[in-house]
């Protein structure tokens, strides 16, 4: 089993121990040995819904060129992703749902992101975004300097000197990218950290 688990990793081009547990593994190899776990079964068709929503720009490459290797190896993939750019990448045909409907089945080469997204949504573009608007009301409730995350790892040592000023009817969003240090950044409403100054005026 070893020896067969081995070969099938060896076969899609993943350095894999299968002697590692899977509790050690990262969300994209885990994925991959799930892909394995497939192909060891013999299956012609393999499903992927969502499958880089929780990986880091480098995983998502290497789950990209993986799948490209299924298709040259003749497995069918139905990939379901909302990232477009990734449909573009890899698909050669494309089938828009909405509300639990068929909209549109086309060849990748006849449509576009525009179209797509319009079926998608069932509107134009220029219809999906109004003018911004901002409910603050411009009273400061919440102003922060010097913020940073004391580090476990010297990794994080770059979560450091945060600063933001939040002000009543506001939400502040903070976001980054998946493998990045935004998920550092709310650790620290969970774990030690150094601020220079926290007031609620």
């Amino acid at each position: 089993m070893y020896r067969e688990s081995r070969d099938i990793l060896q076969t899609i081009g993943m350095d894999i121990d299968p002697a590692t547990r899977v509790s050690e593994l990262s969300v994209g190899q885990r994925q991959v040995v799930e892909i394995a776990k497939a192909l060891s079964a013999q299956s012609k068709v393999i499903v992927m819904d969502e499958p880089t929503a929780s990986l880091s720009h480098h995983e998502t490459g290497v789950l990209l060129a993986l799948v490209k290797r299924l298709r040259e190896r003749g497995l069918a993939v139905v990939y379901i992703s909302h990232w477009l750019e990734e449909i573009f990448e890899l698909a050669d045909r494309v089938t828009v749902l909405r509300d639990g409907r068929t909209v549109n089945t086309a060849p990748i080469a006849q449509v576009t992101r525009e179209s797509l997204v319009r079926e998608m949504v069932d509107r134009e573009l220029s219809e999906l975004y109004g003018e911004p608007q901002s409910h603050a009301s411009g009273e400061p409730v919440l102003e922060v300097r010097g913020l940073s995350l004391n580090p476990v790892r010297a990794a994080e040592a770059r979560i450091r000197d945060i600063g933001f000023t939040l002000h009543r009817g506001e939400v502040l969003g903070i976001a980054g990218l998946v493998g990045r240090s935004w998920r550092r950044s709310s650790a620290c409403a969970h774990r030690p950290a150094r601020c220079s100054s926290m007031a609620c005026p």
